[in-house]
């Protein structure tokens, strides 16, 4: 049997659609790439104006000097602020920088990533890092007293915590939704599941970002979620959050294109903190 070749019309529109195919996949990924650097910035950003904040709290030598307030201050931060990994308060001494405070988790090896010298010189530091298998930011902001510089705090916000959902991504999702929490950090779909069945993830609330017109990338969108999500956890499982120690709020919130389309939806959903399988609502 012999071969017939291509007419060169074909081959040339297979080269076409080779080629347009390449450039789609190409815009595709470029955009995913761009989504998570923007999410990266937000949240670095987020954490520069925590980390200033609470640096700018710390009035008096004797506060420093007190840990377990220190600690349970932290706590509370931390307890609202489902994103934020640890907190740190660093004293500076002859001898370098000594952890006075913490929330936990891996303050000490993050604090080995700090540029202690610029902290020590007023400016502020940022990097992100990989920690546990996870990427963070690690901010550190020095503690100013009296023109002198005489600690720091070191905040440290994972970045696997928080969901970008763009335009389309997950607007099927309603309260009592039960789903498979997808990897990354830039949200096209979300798999839904009967409750009674292998899940992850269960929404508790959604609702409309009313805080502002501009795409909330500080400390506003996490005030946002202590008023919306956090009674609304509350209400949904018929228990408080603090009794809750083995559950994890996070959230979906608008990529940066879908906000300048208008959305201004907020998803928030309960889990497991190592988001392992759940067979049963959650809802009380």
């Amino acid at each position: 049997m012999r071969m017939r070749s291509l007419s060169l019309q074909t081959r040339i529109i297979s080269l076409v659609i080779l080629i347009v195919g390449i450039v789609l996949a190409l815009s595709t990924y470029l955009d995913v790439k761009l989504s998570e650097k923007t999410l990266e910035e937000g949240l670095k950003e987020r954490a520069v104006s925590l980390a200033q904040e609470l640096a700018a709290t710390i009035g008096t030598r004797g506060e420093l000097e007190d840990p377990e307030v220190l600690k349970r201050e932290m706590e509370e931060i931390k307890r609202v602020r489902k994103a934020i990994d640890a907190i740190g308060v660093f004293a500076f001494t002859s001898r370098g920088p000594a952890l006075i405070a913490s929330t936990g988790g891996a303050v000490k090896k993050g604090a080995g990533q700090v540029e202690w010298a610029t902290v020590r010189e007023g400016r502020l530091t940022a990097s992100l890092e990989k920690m546990r298998g996870q990427r963070q930011w690690n901010v550190a902001a020095p503690i100013r007293l009296g023109g002198e510089i005489i600690g720091a705090i070191v905040v440290f916000l994972a970045v696997v915590l928080f969901a970008v959902r763009n335009n389309v991504a997950a607007d099927d999702l309603k309260v009592g939704d039960c789903f498979n929490i997808p990897n990354g950090t830039s949200i096209q779909t979300v798999e839904k599941h009967p409750c009674n069945e292998n899940h992850n993830g269960e929404v508790f609330f959604v609702g409309e970002y009313t805080e502002g017109s501009n795409y909330p990338i500080s400390l506003t969108l996490d005030r946002y979620i202590e008023s919306a999500c956090v009674p609304a956890f509350e209400a949904y499982l018929g228990r408080s959050i603090d009794s809750e120690p083995a559950l994890s709020v996070s959230y979906f919130y608008p990529s940066m294109d879908g906000w300048d389309d208008g959305d201004r939806t907020i998803t928030c959903y309960v889990s497991q903190p190592d988001k392992s399988p759940m067979t049963e609502s959650l809802k009380g």
